[in-house]
């Protein structure tokens, strides 16, 4: 065999052992991200449906608000609030340590 040609199947096996551990690295970042976003595909899935079936939609709507006593209601709509504030306050306070300390003071 000729030195070019040994060099070229030394490279192809090297290249090979590498695209090896890439895709092993890729399946293992990928079943990460499959198990973080069952959430958004259930959530997706319910848009959906809720989307194909306005009826039922608004049959469940005016279920709620008939069957659910008011106070009941008034206390989801705080419990709500009081969550999306966390939710959003929780963001900010990530955002500003992933910008770190030169960020923050401006």
């Amino acid at each position: 065999m000729s030195a070019r040609l040994k060099s070229l199947v030394a490279r192809r096996e090297a290249l090979m052992r590498q695209s090896g551990a890439q895709r092993e690295q890729l399946a293992t970042h990928a079943a990460e991200l499959r198990r973080g976003l069952w959430f958004v595909e259930a959530t997706a899935l319910g848009v959906r449906f809720a989307a194909s079936r306005p009826l039922l939609v608004v049959a469940a709507a005016g279920t709620i608000l008939v069957l659910v006593p008011p106070r009941l209601l008034q206390r989801g709509a705080r419990v709500a609030l009081v969550v999306l504030s966390a939710w959003r306050l929780g963001r900010s306070v990530r955002e500003l340590l992933r910008a770190g300390p030169e960020k923050a003071g401006s």
